[in-house]
């Protein structure tokens, strides 16, 4: 499976980081640190970071955060929040692939939000990546993950959506299943009318592969982890026939 060329990302910056996503992220970090029953300050690696939403917030409550990321121009944007939000001096920014991230067992806490995992061109990928998480944990650490999980896919697949946003801005969704469930390819199409102007249209793909609780369980328990446990959301709902995202908290060892 081909991965989403690093163009994808900054191309489409605006579309997956609009002003209303960002503002989104204090609530979900309050519901990770009310999970993960977080009580003191912890080295966090956030990958990947994206614009820095989450790690700004995670900074903003007195936690050490280093944000990885391989688009540098998300990168910058982070830089630029966590300036702005008085934290600069608390996030460590890093551009670079998660594959290949090394830790150094030095973090308390990874995190890998908003499906950001099943972009590796296998499953052998995925694996790796799951391994440098483990490997970038003190012993006792823990990794938080939140992704379109199969079953909630499957229950909400629609192939044709459209969602207007609150600058204006229009992104029309057309999603293809490939294989028996494995990956779906999603295609996106936003438009953007400033004022008179023509409108700016950009028109990009890529290919995410599915993971079903059980699947992505069994990546992290190979990997190393233990207690692995699924979450239907970020505040430790069962993940059932109502579930709205796969949350998955495992343990290194230790």
């Amino acid at each position: 499976m081909p991965t989403p060329a690093p163009s994808f990302w900054s191309d489409m910056g605006g579309t997956l980081f609009p002003a209303e996503r960002v503002a989104a992220a204090a609530g979900e970090v309050d519901d990770l640190a009310a999970l993960l029953g977080i009580d003191a300050p912890l080295d966090i690696l956030d990958m990947p970071c994206g614009v820095g939403r989450h790690s700004v917030e995670w900074a903003r409550r007195g936690h050490r955060v280093t944000g990885v990321d391989l688009t540098a121009a998300y990168i910058d944007r982070a830089r630029a929040h966590a300036d702005k939000a008085g934290v600069a001096d608390r996030v460590r920014w890093q551009v670079g692939d998660m594959q290949a991230f090394r830790g150094g067992a030095s973090f308390d806490l990874v995190t890998n939000l908003w499906t950001s995992f099943g972009y590796g061109p296998s499953r052998d990928d995925d694996a790796r990546t799951a391994r440098n998480f483990f490997d970038a944990l003190r012993p006792g650490g823990r990794l938080v993950m939140d992704l379109a999980g199969k079953e909630v896919v499957v229950r909400r697949f629609q192939a044709h959506r459209w969602h207007p946003r609150e600058d204006g801005v229009i992104v029309l969704e057309h999603a293809t299943v490939l294989g028996a469930w494995e990956h779906v390819e999603q295609r996106w199409i936003t438009i953007v009318r400033e004022g008179d102007a023509a409108a700016t249209v950009t028109d990009r793909s890529f290919v995410l592969r599915l993971y079903s609780a059980r699947e992505l369980l069994d990546v992290l328990e190979q990997a190393g982890f233990v207690d692995c446990t699924a979450y239907g959301s970020a505040t430790g709902t069962p993940y059932d026939n109502h579930a709205k995202r796969l949350v998955v908290v495992a343990r290194k060892p230790g």
